[in-house]
């Protein structure tokens, strides 16, 4: 079984992602986003080079869900296209390809679980090469509403779970979801 997780900053996708994992005894794959926020020392920030970052961190992603038969995958093309076009390498670099790739590399998924934006509160993650979080809540809400767009464009509606914002406890998030993949 092959199950990305997607959603905005601090909703949960890490914590449940790694139970999820293991309640299913399969292989947790860490988020690993650091070649499109932080550049090698020195190496200037213009689009080409965001543009290569975000293309290297897809096919390192995509690299090590092919090594595994099944996994949990915290993070997933969604969220790429998300950053892409939330600091608008649109504007300046050809999107085709990337998108097309992440299309592509969509497909692999048995499901994709949605996290509900805005139920818990926003936290900067300390100690980690991506600790300098975006703690804008607008800049949150609208990256959260890119990917559930996203998702429902480019993913089959069957193969989406959808943790309701009522959900919140983390035991209570996976009993849903796992009851979500049993029905299918």
């Amino acid at each position: 079984m092959k199950i990305a997780i997607s959603g905005a900053v601090s909703t949960g996708k890490t914590t449940l992602g790694k139970a999820l994992a293991e309640s299913l005894d399969v292989t947790f794959i860490e988020e690993n986003l650091g070649d499109i926020f932080v550049l090698p020392e020195g190496e200037k920030t213009g689009p080409q080079k965001r543009a290569e970052g975000f293309f290297r961190t897809l096919e390192a992603k995509r690299e090590q869900e092919l090594t595994q038969q099944s996994f949990v995958v915290d993070r997933c093309p969604i969220d790429l296209l998300n950053f892409w076009f939330g600091i608008s390498l649109h504007r300046s670099v050809d999107s085709d390809e990337f998108l097309d790739r992440c299309v592509e590399c969509l497909d692999d998924y048995d499901y994709l679980i949605l996290m509900p934006y805005g139920v818990l509160p926003l936290e900067q993650k300390e100690n980690s090469p991506l600790s300098k979080r975006r703690m804008d809540k607008w800049a949150q809400l609208l990256g959260s509403c890119r990917i559930h767009g996203f998702a429902r464009h480019y993913v089959p509606s069957k193969k989406i779970i959808e943790v309701p914002k009522e959900v919140l406890a983390q035991q209570e998030r996976l009993a849903y979801v796992l009851g979500q993949i049993k029905k299918h």
